[in-house]
Formats: C-alpha cells, sequence, structure tokens
C-alpha cells in the first residue's frame, strides 16, 4: 500500500484502523468497566463527612450496589443547618445509556426538615430522582429506573443533601444504587486527513475533528495485524489538545518510510 498522503486515503483508512465503531455493545451490569467504585470521588460537605462503598460483589468480584452518605453535626443551634450537598462523582470511561435503582435513607431532624437527590453531568443537574422533600425525623426514598447518558470523559455525579431550622442542627444520609447497568454508545465517526507538508519536505500534516476537553495520541505502525492499542505513539504526539476550533490540526510530522499507517486515539482531557 502506498504511503497515506491523500485525503480519499486517510479518510478510508480511519474507519479501517477502527477509529469509529458502527454498534453499541450489550447491557453490563455492576459497577465495572471503568464503573468500578475505586474510580469514583467525593466531595467534601460543609462542616461534616462524606464517605462511599461498595456494598455487595457477584461471584466474580463485581460490585452490584454502593453506598453514598454525608453526615453534618453542629450541635444545638438557633438557625439549624443551612441547605448543603455532597457530590459523588466518575469521569464517564465510555460513552454510556445508565439506568439504576436507589434508596435514600436518613435523618434531617424534625423541624423544616428537607433533603433532595439530583444526578448530575458535568456538575449540572440534569434530572432530580427526588426534589426537595420536607419529612419530619427519619426518612426513606426509594426509586427505579433512575436513567441518565453520559459521553466519554463527562463527569457524572449523584447529588445529596439538605437542610433544616431545628435546634437540633444535624444532617445525614445515605444514597444506595443498586441494579446499575449501563450500554455503551456507538462512537462518533472520527475522520482523520493526512496530506504532504507544504512547509517541510518529506513531512505529513494531519487534521481530524476534535472536541474541547478531549487530548489525542498520535500512533502509528507498519503492520496492520498488530492491535492498535499496542501501536507506537508516532514522533512523541502524546496528549495533543484539542484546538480552539472545531478541528485540530498537526503539522511536519515525520513520515518514517514508504508504508506507515497511522490513528489518532480520543482520551478524556484532564480534569
Amino acid at each position: 500500500m502506498t504511503k497515506m498522503t491523500n485525503r480519499f486515503l486517510a479518510s478510508s483508512l480511519a474507519s479501517l484502523l477502527g477509529l469509529s465503531t458502527s454498534a453499541a455493545n450489550g447491557q453490563t451490569v455492576g459497577f465495572t468497566n471503568g464503573f468500578e467504585i475505586e474510580n469514583w470521588e467525593k466531595s467534601d460537605i460543609t462542616e461534616g463527612t462524606t464517605e462511599f462503598f461498595g456494598t455487595f460483589t457477584d461471584g466474580e468480584g463485581v460490585t452490584q450496589s454502593a453506598q453514598f452518605s454525608y453526615s453534618v453535626n453542629l450541635g444545638v443551634t438557633t438557625t439549624g443547618v443551612p441547605e448543603r450537598f455532597a457530590d459523588f462523582t466518575l469521569v464517564a470511561p465510555v460513552g454510556a445509556n445508565i439506568n439504576f435503582n436507589w434508596e435514600y435513607s436518613g435523618n434531617h431532624a424534625w423541624w423544616e426538615a428537607y433533603q433532595q437527590f439530583h444526578i448530575t453531568v458535568n456538575g449540572k443537574i440534569v434530572a432530580s430522582p427526588l426534589p426537595e422533600f420536607k419529612s419530619v425525623g427519619n426518612y426513606s426514598h426509594a426509586g427505579f429506573g433512575a436513567a441518565v447518558t453520559v459521553a466519554q470523559g463527562d463527569i457524572l455525579g449523584f447529588r445529596i443533601g439538605g437542610r433544616n431550622f431545628d435546634s437540633n442542627s444535624f444532617i445525614n444520609g445515605t444514597l444506595t444504587v443498586s441494579d446499575f447497568q449501563f450500554e455503551v454508545l456507538a462512537s462518533a465517526p472520527l475522520e482523520l486527513f493526512i496530506n504532504q507538508s507544504a512547509d517541510v519536505t518529506g513531512t505529513l500534516d494531519f487534521e481530524w475533528p476534535s472536541r474541547a476537553g478531549k487530548v489525542y495520541d498520535l500512533k502509528s505502525s507498519t503492520d496492520l495485524s498488530i492491535p492498535v492499542e499496542n501501536w507506537e505513539v508516532w514522533d512523541n504526539r502524546l496528549n495533543v489538545p484539542a484546538a480552539a476550533a472545531a478541528t485540530t490540526r498537526i503539522e511536519s510530522v515525520a513520515a518514517g518510510g514508504e508504508k506507515r499507517f497511522f490513528v489518532v486515539v480520543e482520551k478524556p482531557g484532564p480534569a
């Protein structure tokens, strides 16, 4: 095969080299394949504590449910606990449709006590399985089939908390997420265009559609039988940031002989 220096060849080879996928995967059950509990993070809650952990694993060690909790105790006051929340977040390893069942229980004391549960993506509320709810003493809420869609690199979050106006100034709650399931979305096509450089003889210019917040590796091989994940990073083009425009371009890259194949791999950018 000739060296890829022409837009038609580069575009055609983009699909051949696996730069896009054509179909979604089946449903996966449990906190696995990048959604593992150890990959989650937690925020602080003002004047309180937060924690999370897996609560049940199947025979293969996949966590089937998880608990996310917070606790605030200000002692005896005349103002109660002003509204505050805890965020539990994960950088989505893939684009996916996610659904799960949930239970949210705790105690926000007895007077003007409220609690809330929201699903967030990139810090914005996208669904509220439990809008602000008034309770007295112990509370327990449950829901089935909560759903959210994320793109690869999005920050998925569970936000729980609330407030009261009780002299018993404490709030605490635990969100239990069970039957966590996700279906991986098909990736959008990523066309890679390659041309001979007009500036430096014997080098190549690369161009591809890019997304804000992502970084890209340029990889290369002379053998298509080698899996793409094992190709070498070419010309030290590692973690190339997406350009401000919708297209990222790198120029004057070493061509590397008469026959060589290239691929651009998209990854989540730094947090």
